[in-house]
C-alpha cells in the first residue's frame, strides 16, 4: 500500500550493523507492501538528492521507517535510482524487508560449517521453537559461525506455540525453510522489525476490518465495473445447418437490467460435443 503522508514519518538510516546514520524528513511517496512468511518490499521517493546520497556515501544500508514515533516497518536498501530533469530531482530508494536476514542464509547441514560432520540439521519440537533456534544459530548475533552473524538481529523470547514437527536442514534457504516449517506446524506468522525476530499468531479479521481513506488505513483504491458482454448465449454443437443441435443459456436479471445482448459460440469441435 502507498501510505498517506498525514501522519508524521520519518526515515532512519543505518549502517550494516545497526547504527545510526542519519535522518530524512523530506520525501512525497512511502510504499511498503508486506506478505505472510514472504519477503516484503518497500519504496520511497524524495526531491532530498544531497542529503539522500549524503547518508549513502556515509554508508547507509538499512532504514527504519517511522510513523508517529513508532516504528512501522523496517528494512535493507537493494536499488536506488535517480532523475534529473532541469532544477527538478528525484530520488527513488528501494528494497526489502527485514526478513532479508533469513533470506540470505542457506541452512548449513552442521552448524559449524563442517560439512563432513552432518547430513542434516535435524531438530524436533513446537515449531516457533525449532524456527528460532534456526534462526539463532544460522543468523542471528548469535550464530555458531561468526561469519554468518548479522550483528544486530536478535530473537524475542520463546513461547513454544506451535504443533510439534520435525525438520532437516541441508542447504535450504533459511526463509523458505522456515516458512515451510510454519505452514504445517499451525500456520504462526513471523517478522523481523528493528531487528528482533518475532513470531504472532494470525488473527482472522476478515469479518469485522474496515479498510476506509477516513481511518488512514488505506492511501488509494482503484476500481471498475465492466457491463455484460452477453446475457443470451446461443451454443452451436454437433451437426451442420438445419439439423445442427443448439443449446441455449440466458441470464434473466441481467436480461433485465442491461437488455438482451446475444451470442453465438461455436462448440460443434470441443471436446464432448
Amino acid at each position: 500500500m502507498s501510505l498517506p503522508l498525514r501522519h508524521d514519518w520519518k526515515m532512519i538510516f543505518s549502517d550494516i550493523d545497526g547504527n545510526p546514520i542519519g535522518d530524512l524528513f523530506r520525501f512525497s511517496k512511502i510504499k511498503v507492501i508486506e506478505r505472510f512468511n514472504l519477503l516484503g518490499y518497500w519504496s520511497l521517493e524524495t526531491g532530498d538528492a544531497l542529503n539522500v546520497w549524503g547518508l549513502l556515501s556515509d554508508g547507509a544500508y538499512k532504514v527504519n521507517i517511522l510513523r508517529d514515533s513508532d516504528v512501522f516497518a523496517s528494512g535493507f536498501i537493494r536499488s536506488i535510482s535517480g532523475e534529473e530533469e532541469g532544477d527538478t530531482k528525484k530520488i527513488e530508494l528501494s528494497g526489502v524487508d527485514e526478513l532479508f536476514y533469513l533470506a540470505s542464509r542457506v541452512v548449513y547441514p552442521s552448524t559449524d560449517g563442517n560439512f563432513a560432520a552432518d547430513d542434516y540439521d535435524d531438530r524436533t519440537g513446537r515449531a516457533e521453537t525449532i524456527v528460532k533456534g534456526y534462526v539463532l544459530d544460522h543468523a542471528s548475533s548469535s550464530a555458531v559461525m561468526a561469519a554468518r552473524r548479522w550483528a544486530a538481529l536478535t530473537n524475542e523470547l520463546d513461547f513454544g506455540r506451535g504443533d510439534i514437527v520435525s525438520a532437516s536442514g541441508r542447504f535450504q534457504n533459511l526463509l523458505e525453510f522456515c516458512t515451510n516449517i510454519f505452514s504445517s506446524g499451525g500456520g504462526l506468522g513471523m517478522r523481523v522489525l528493528d531487528d528482533v525476530f518475532k513470531v504472532y499468531a494470525p488473527r482472522d479479521l476478515s469479518d469485522t476490518v474496515v479498510l476506509s481513506g477516513g481511518l488512514l488505513n488505506i492511501a488509494k483504491q482503484d476500481y471498475r465495473f465492466d457491463y455484460p458482454k452477453g446475457n443470451y448465449i446461443i451454443a452451436g454443437g454437433a451437426g451442420d445447418l438445419t439439423a445442427r443441435t443448439f443449446y441455449y443459456s440466458d441470464d434473466a436479471t441481467s436480461i433485465s437490467t442491461y437488455g438482451r445482448i446475444e451470442q453465438f459460440v461455436d462448440t460443434k469441435n470441443d471436446s464432448g460435443q
